[in-house]
Formats: C-alpha cells, sequence, structure tokens
C-alpha cells in the first residue's frame, strides 16, 4: 500500500517561493506537486517567475519540463478586446482548441521568439502569447504574460474570470499535464442546464415552454433542471407531470429554497430557524413526489446562488446530496469564512465538514465560464431563468452542440451530476477513491483488491460521518476513510457518507409563519406568467401605437 505520490517542482528564483507564497499554495491544494528550491535534487518540473530563458533550455534538455514566465515590462500593449486565437494542438485541452476569445482586459505582451521547434499554443494575430515544445521527455511552457499577483487573502479563481484569465490559464494547463501521470483520473464531464423558479401548475413557465423544451433537448442531446420552489410544491397539473415522465433523461426538477424570498439561504439564523425552513422544503418536496410519482433532485439550488456557511452545515444534517451556488455572491455573503484557497477551481467545493457544493455559471456569460468548468474538471452547469429564453432556445442548442464538441459528455438531473464526481487513483491491486460528493458509485476494476476511500482534500477530517459500503452479493459494510478495505474485483461498489447529528426532516418542527412569502411568491409567478403577454401585445400595439401617435394625437394619453 502506497501513498500518492507528489511531483517535486523547482521555483526559480528560490526568492519567488516566498513572494510568491500564496499562489504556490493555491496551486498545490489543485494538483499533486510539492513545490521546492532549486537546489533540491529529484525536481521534473521547474517554474521560472523571472527571465531566465537559458537555464529554462538547460533544464528541458536534461528532461526537466519547465514554464516561463517572460517579462512583459515595456513589451506589446494589447487592448481588452484584442483576440486570443487558439491553435488546434493536443497539449490545449479540448474546450480550447480552435477558438478565439477577447483577451479581457488591457495589457503588455512579451515579444516571445518562437524557435523551429516551438508551437504557438495562443496568439494574437502574428504575436505569440502562449508558446510549446516537447522532445518526448519534457516539455517547456512560455508565456508573454506575468504571474498572477494574488494580495493577501485573495483567492485564486479571480484569475480565472473573462476579465482576468490569460495570466494563470497556461500555468494551470502546465500542472495539469506533468501531473497526470499521479493525479486523480478525472471524473466523466457532466453537464445540466438549470432554470430558476418554474412550477409545474401548466405546460409554460412565461418563456419557457416544457414540450418545445423536451423536444429541443432530444434534438441537440442536453438536460434541463427546473429549479422549482418548494412553495408551489401544493399543486402539479396532469399535463407537465405527465411530460416530465415521458422525459426523464431530458428534463427533471430539483430544489430551488424554500419560500423563495430575499436572502433566504444567506441569513444568519438563530434558533434553528434554518434547520426548520431546509426541513420544510424537503417535507413540501417529498408531498409533490408522493402526489405525481416524481423525482426531485435533492440538491439545492441556492436562490440568487448564495447559501451562508451556517446553513449549509444544515444542510448536511438532512438528506441533501448538494448545493449548486454562484462564486462571487457565495464569497461576498460569507466574508468571515476561510475559505479553501482552491475555492472556484476545484471539481467540487467541500464546506461544513463534507457538504458538496458546485458552481454555476448564468447564460448571459456565454461560453468562457464553461470552458474554465470543463478544463477544471468541474461540472457545466449554465443557468438562467424562463426570460433568458425570451427569443426561443436557440442559444441552448448552441451551447449544448458546442459544450458535446469537447468530448464525450453525460447531461443528467444534478443529483446524478452531484454524485458522479468522485474521482479515482490506481496504484497496484488497490483503488483510491476520493469522496466529492455524500454518495458514488465506483467500478472497481479487474485485479483490483483493496480500496481506500479518501474525502477530498479541503474538506475536514474531524466529525466525518460512517462510510458505508456495499456491493453486488456484500451486506452494508461501515469503512474508515483512508485504510485499505477488501473487495471483490469487476464488481460496483456503492459507498455514502452519513453525517453526525443527521435527522428526519419529517421530526423538525415549521420554521415560523410569515404571510409575505405566498404573497410575494404569487406576485412573482403571476409576473412571470404575464410577461410573454404583454411582450407579445406590445409587438402587436407597437406599430398601431406609432400610427394613432401620428394620424390621432390624442387616443393614446
Amino acid at each position: 500500500m502506497h501513498a500518492i505520490q507528489h511531483k517535486l517542482i523547482a521555483v526559480f528564483p528560490e526568492a519567488s517561493r516566498h513572494f510568491r507564497r500564496r499562489l504556490l499554495d493555491s496551486l498545490a491544494e489543485l494538483y499533486p506537486i510539492d513545490f521546492v528550491p532549486p537546489d533540491r535534487a529529484g525536481f521534473k518540473a521547474a517554474i521560472f517567475f523571472s527571465q531566465e530563458g537559458m537555464r529554462a533550455e538547460q533544464a528541458f534538455e536534461r528532461g526537466v519540463s519547465s514554464f516561463v514566465f517572460e517579462d512583459a515590462s515595456g513589451g506589446v500593449p494589447l487592448a481588452a478586446d484584442a483576440s486570443v486565437s487558439f491553435s488546434n494542438h493536443a497539449a490545449l485541452h479540448p474546450a480550447f482548441r480552435s477558438v478565439r476569445i477577447p483577451l479581457g482586459k488591457a495589457a503588455a505582451a512579451a515579444e516571445l521568439k518562437p524557435g523551429e521547434s516551438d508551437s504557438k499554443l495562443a496568439s494574437h494575430d502574428s504575436l505569440g502569447l502562449w508558446l510549446f515544445r516537447s522532445n518526448g521527455e519534457a516539455e517547456l511552457h512560455t508565456t508573454a504574460f506575468g504571474p498572477p499577483d494574488l494580495e493577501d487573502g485573495e483567492l485564486l479563481w479571480l484569475h480565472l474570470q473573462p476579465q482576468d484569465w490569460l495570466s494563470l490559464l497556461p500555468l494551470l494547463h502546465f500542472l495539469r499535464r506533468v501531473t497526470a501521470d499521479m493525479d486523480w483520473s478525472p471524473a466523466p464531464q457532466q453537464a445540466s442546464f438549470i432554470f430558476d423558479d418554474p412550477n409545474l401548475h401548466a405546460l409554460r413557465y412565461g418563456y419557457l415552454d416544457f414540450t418545445k423544451l423536451a423536444r429541443e433537448a432530444d434534438e441537440h442531446n442536453y438536460h434541463a433542471a427546473l429549479a422549482t420552489v418548494p412553495l408551489d410544491a401544493w399543486y402539479a397539473a396532469r399535463k407537465p407531470v405527465e411530460l416530465f415522465h415521458q422525459c426523464p433523461q431530458r428534463l427533471s426538477l430539483l430544489i430551488h429554497g424554500n419560500n423563495h424570498v430575499k436572502n433566504e439561504l444567506a441569513q444568519e439564523y438563530g434558533d434553528g430557524e434554518a434547520l426548520r425552513t431546509l426541513a420544510q422544503a424537503l417535507r413540501r418536496i417529498g408531498g409533490l413526489e408522493r402526489r405525481t410519482g416524481l423525482k426531485v433532485s435533492r440538491v439545492v439550488a441556492a436562490p440568487h446562488g448564495v447559501c451562508s456557511e451556517f446553513t449549509i452545515a444544515q444542510m448536511m444534517r438532512l438528506p441533501l446530496e448538494g448545493a449548486c451556488v454562484s462564486a462571487g455572491p457565495m464569497v461576498r455573503s460569507n466574508p468571515k469564512m476561510s475559505w479553501p484557497l482552491s475555492f472556484g477551481l476545484s471539481p467540487v467545493c467541500v464546506m461544513a465538514g463534507g457538504f458538496p457544493v458546485i458552481r454555476r455559471f448564468h447564460l448571459r456569460y456565454g461560453l468562457l465560464f464553461l470552458r474554465f468548468a470543463a478544463f477544471l474538471g468541474q461540472p457545466i452547469v449554465p443557468y438562467g431563468h424562463h426570460e433568458d429564453c425570451a427569443d426561443g432556445l436557440r442559444g441552448l442548442a448552441e451551447i449544448a452542440d458546442t459544450v458535446n464538441s469537447w468530448g464525450r459528455t453525460s447531461w443528467a438531473d444534478l443529483e446524478s451530476v452531484i454524485r458522479s464526481h468522485c474521482r479515482t487513483k490506481r496504484d497496484g491491486d488497490s483503488l483510491h477513491v476520493e469522496m466529492c460528493a455524500r454518495r458514488a458509485r465506483v467500478m472497481v476494476p479487474d485485479g483490483v483488491s483493496h480500496v481506500v476511500v479518501d474525502r477530498q482534500a479541503t474538506s475536514e477530517a474531524d466529525g466525518d460521518g460512517a462510510l458505508t459500503a456495499v456491493s453486488a452479493g456484500m451486506r452494508p459494510e461501515t469503512w474508515a476513510l483512508g485504510v485499505p478495505n477488501q473487495v471483490t474485483p469487476s464488481t460496483v461498489l456503492n459507498l455514502s457518507i452519513s453525517s453526525p447529528g443527521s435527522v428526519d426532516p419529517a421530526s423538525v418542527g415549521r420554521p415560523s409563519y410569515r404571510l409575505w412569502p405566498p404573497v410575494r411568491r404569487m406576485l412573482a409567478i403571476g409576473r412571470d406568467r404575464v410577461r410573454p403577454i404583454l411582450s407579445h401585445w406590445s409587438l402587436v400595439l407597437g406599430p398601431l401605437s406609432l400610427v394613432s401617435r401620428h394620424f390621432v394625437p390624442g387616443l393614446m394619453h
């Protein structure tokens, strides 16, 4: 039995190990790497933070894969809208091959001088921005931009945004490639669209026509999950229920808060109110399931993309599989939280000692965030509201077609998406499994006799619940984390981790009653349902109003 190995990566100059400490620590949370001084023996990769081209070339020739940040000061100025063109080189992740992306912010780029063996992975017109060279034993990456500068307390994901990404993306590509032989095998690429707010009171919700949505999803191979408000679960019409029964591969439901009031899951509750609110949401959803026979994913799409750390801790106590949030609002709404350095960049963020939280990305941001997610091994979860489909479903089809072109993609409900995100690493006759969810289904390969289950590195070790393992012909067994457990090869293993202090939602009292939530929700539903009608009549009456204003001036007043 051997521990998972780390790649030794030397840092040049040595002083950068101090000045770039936060950057290096963040990267070490993402990849199995240890950064070491240049005089350390045994390193097989190196990062050069200063212009030491000759030393990098020499290291490359000796079989040391190297990454070089060229000095961009005084370089070629590029405007924010300058396009960056990527090649079709196999060194690039499929999501970035043969695409053009705006730089996002004005910057200066060093004038790189490609050698005969160099390939341009990224360029602006004739200016090379990222060079790549390989001799079969090692790789040499050179970028025309300086490294990301992290301020105290700043998280690295802020440097992988539409307005700031090219200083970090090449470095992540490099680390991904040099650690491929010892890193976790990635989870399969999973995706789902989310639409906030719709209910099953009719076959339409605002601009969303569920029948057309199912047909388009089938034609373009995608899945749409409707984040429904539990307060609306009192009623479901027959036709939408039948449609969802007929199209489980294309349409599903998940949980959208409870009453959908302002800061519903983001506020600091007292006296068990958060637990009561979440338990009520589960009871309401359970009633919907019993009346309709539908299955609702036990995943919470947080209203406005925000949960407090305290609320997530209460989710951990209930039969919920995970939460779906927006990274920026999450960080801003939890200013006192000590975030993992890898937050926003790891496949799944584990909070409250073991509760999985995944990112989602608004449709208005287009494809760039989705490219980042695919590259990082995150679930690809674009979300929006019914009004984002006011012009039809063509935009969803274009996104799905592009995502599907990056490789095999499994579009599924959110519960399946979260459960699929466990990662494995083969080590002789042992298989390491990194649990990024509360439940996972793992295929034990032929020749594997032992399984070691680990929690994600950013989760807390203390307070973890019991790990239960079940496979065919095997009674449920309680396993310990981090130790080898004997298994039968070529079987499917179902793993689950319970939470200490877990409670049955039926045993939890109701939250304080307020009249405003149902009134607000009724007004919101009315607004959403009438918007397409008003939009239609504005198109019809628009020309008439122009005519009337021209010929009958007083008619429209």
